[in-house]
């Protein structure tokens, strides 16, 4: 086990010496008990644990489920095949470890960065706010509003697919209104295919 932390780190587990489903999920709730007060993030389906995931008709989707349903303080979950390419995000829009709501507005760095066809953008917002995640090209020029609602203080994590769009830098942008005020915060990615 790592160290012990306590605050707003993203732990990430990506091991890949599992040898069997059952160790796996025992393994990753280890780390979530182990850090309680933390986000938890995992990675999983390597090529060295193919010989039991290849065996489930849906692993990313079956695997997934029972690691969402068993891991309390869940932030984030990849699924990772042989070319690193296919992406299995958390299907909730807001994991939420308990007494652990945000205390700040904030964008983060896409994942994973580059891509090729999808990736994962996660945000936090701290209070209910008026949130709009827009994706633009390099140009400026508006290709996809991923969100545009009234959401609830939380962490959220939002699948874009660019199966449609040309190779090339894109900018992500969230604009928070809220009763404290207005954030706004701009990151780039980039789409390789």
């Amino acid at each position: 086990m790592p160290p012990t932390y306590r605050g707003d780190i993203i732990f990430i587990n990506d091991g890949q010496q599992y040898g069997s489903f059952n160790d796996m999920k025992t393994n990753f709730i280890e780390w979530a008990n182990y850090f309680p007060n933390n986000k938890v993030g995992y990675h999983y389906g390597f090529p060295a644990d193919e010989f039991w995931w290849s065996t489930i008709n849906d692993p990313a989707k079956t695997i997934g489920q029972e690691l969402i349903s068993s891991i309390p303080n869940l932030y984030s979950l990849y699924w990772v095949d042989f070319s690193i390419t296919k992406i299995f995000p958390i299907t909730v829009t807001n994991i939420i470890a308990q007494n652990t709501l945000p205390s700040n507005f904030s964008l983060m760095q896409n994942y994973p960065n580059p891509f090729n066809p999808s990736t994962v953008i996660s945000y936090q917002i701290s209070e209910i706010s008026k949130v709009s995640l827009v994706i633009y090209d390099i140009l400026g020029k508006e290709v996809a509003t991923l969100v545009n609602e009234e959401k609830n203080a939380g962490i959220y994590n939002v699948n874009f697919s660019a199966k449609s769009l040309t190779s090339g830098v894109y900018l992500y942008r969230l604009l928070v209104v809220s009763k404290s005020g207005i954030f706004t915060q701009t990151k780039k990615m980039m789409l390789t295919k």
